[in-house]
């Protein structure tokens, strides 16, 4: 059993891709979506303290309200100089701010569901999980009901 039944976040890949605050907020939008977020950015307060003024001090929290963002395959993915044939769809390459996004359970699961597809794509075309073809890919999440952002409509946004 672990120490804590608990721990919200812990160690995170480094991907090929890093999910920021930026594709949470709607500023980038990625060419390579597998999975839908639309959580906001939510960090608790670290702690509540009196300062030399005796002025209540709110430390460590942050808010933002999220739109639909889509997750990029290549966050799930190590980079090739790392590790091969690897999938992480939890402790995925994301910075502290996107994370506090992702960690909601429906997003893992969508998550989960885009890595276990691409590992059978890996092993039907006997490639690695860095080369899956992300047409494919998306198509066939497309096909069993994944919800995720088409990056042809996004056309004349801010892609990544």
């Amino acid at each position: 059993m672990p120490y804590r039944l608990y721990i919200r976040e812990a160690r995170r890949m480094r991907g090929m891709y890093t999910m920021t605050e930026h594709n949470v907020m709607g500023d980038i939008f990625v060419s390579d979506p597998i999975a839908l977020g639309s959580y906001g950015i939510d960090s608790h307060t670290v702690s509540v303290y009196l300062d030399s003024d005796g002025l209540l001090n709110i430390e460590g929290g942050t808010w933002g309200q999220g739109i639909d963002y889509g997750i990029s395959y290549r966050s799930l993915v190590p980079q090739p100089e790392d590790c091969d044939n690897l999938i992480v769809p939890i402790c995925i390459s994301a910075t502290h701010a996107a994370f506090d996004s992702l960690r909601m359970e429906p997003v893992y699961m969508s998550m989960g569901h885009a890595a276990g597809t691409a590992a059978c794509l890996a092993i039907d075309n006997a490639t690695n999980v860095q080369s899956v073809d992300y047409t494919e890919l998306s198509t066939h999440l497309a096909n069993e009901g994944q919800v995720f952002i088409d990056p042809d409509r996004l056309a004349d946004l801010s892609i990544r």
